[in-house]
C-alpha cells in the first residue's frame, strides 16, 4: 500500500479529512520514536514540529512533509529521536472558556486553530445582550457568534496578540465567513485582546486592525494578506 504524501493541516475537516486515519498512523510512528504527540489525526504544529525533528536526525531535508522518503525512513524505526523544546505536550492543544460562546461553528474553529498551532486559546468573552463602553453596535457578539480571546504556548507563556493575529489570518483555516480583529494597546473597547466572530452567511473573511496605534484607536482598518505578512 503507498502512503499518501502528508504536510501540515492535513487531516482537518475543511482540509482533508480523508487523511485523517494516515496522518494518525504517522503520528504512532512518532510516538514509537518518544516524541509526545496527540494521535488525533490532525497534522497541527506539534506534529510538524516532530517530523522536522525526525527529519533532520535522519539526514533528510527538514521541510515537515512527510513523502516516499521520509515514510520509508518512519518504517525503518531506529533509536529514538531527541524531542524538539517546542513539541507539545498532549492535551496542551486546547479552548478554555471563562465566558459562554453559543455558536458552535465558531467553538469549532476555535478547536481547530488551538490543534493546529498547538496553542492553550482562553476565551473570556462571547455572548453579550448588551453593548459595552467601546462596543460596536453590530457587533457579531451580540448575535451570538463572537469571542475574545488570548493565546499561549505548550508551556504557558502568552502569546502576542500581533503574532496570533498573523498565524490565524496566514493559516487560511478562516479565509471564509469569518472577522478577524486584532485589537491592540490603543483599543478603545477595554484593553487588547484578539476577536473572532462568524457573519453566517459565507462571505469573505475580513482581517482588521484596531487600537494598534493612537491613530487608529476606535478606527477598523481592513487588512489584506500581504499588508498582514508585513505586520
Amino acid at each position: 500500500m503507498s502512503n499518501s504524501t502528508l504536510r501540515i493541516r492535513d487531516g482537518f475537516p475543511d482540509v482533508s479529512p480523508n487523511l485523517r486515519e494516515e496522518v494518525r498512523r504517522l503520528q504512532r510512528l512518532l510516538v514509537q520514536l518518544g516524541f509526545r504527540l496527540d494521535t488525533d489525526g490532525l497534522f497541527g504544529r506539534g506534529t510538524d514540529d516532530a517530523v522536522r525533528a525526525f527529519q533532520s536526525s535522519r539526514g533528510l531535508l527538514p521541510d515537515g512533509i512527510v513523502g516516499r522518503d521520509t515514510w520509508g525512513a518512519l518504517a525503518k524505526g531506529g533509536n529514538a529521536v531527541p524531542l524538539p523544546a517546542s513539541t507539545p505536550a498532549p492535551g496542551n492543544s486546547r479552548v478554555e472558556y471563562t465566558k459562554t460562546v453559543s455558536d458552535q461553528k465558531l467553538r469549532a474553529k476555535l478547536s481547530e486553530l488551538a490543534m493546529l498551532f498547538g496553542w492553550r486559546i482562553k476565551v473570556h468573552s462571547g455572548d453579550r445582550n448588551h453593548v459595552p463602553s467601546g462596543g460596536s453596535q453590530t457587533s457579531l457578539h451580540l448575535q451570538k457568534r463572537a469571542a475574545d480571546f488570548h493565546v499561549y504556548n505548550a508551556q504557558g507563556q502568552m502569546i502576542s496578540d500581533k503574532q496570533g493575529f498573523k498565524e490565524i489570518a496566514l493559516s487560511g483555516l478562516v479565509s471564509l465567513d469569518y472577522e478577524l480583529i486584532w485589537h491592540g494597546t490603543q483599543t478603545s473597547t477595554g484593553g487588547p485582546h484578539l476577536h473572532l466572530g462568524r457573519y453566517g452567511n459565507d462571505r469573505n473573511s475580513q482581517f482588521k486592525i484596531e487600537g494598534t496605534t493612537a491613530s487608529n484607536k476606535g478606527r477598523y482598518i481592513v487588512q489584506d494578506l500581504t499588508a498582514i505578512r508585513s505586520l
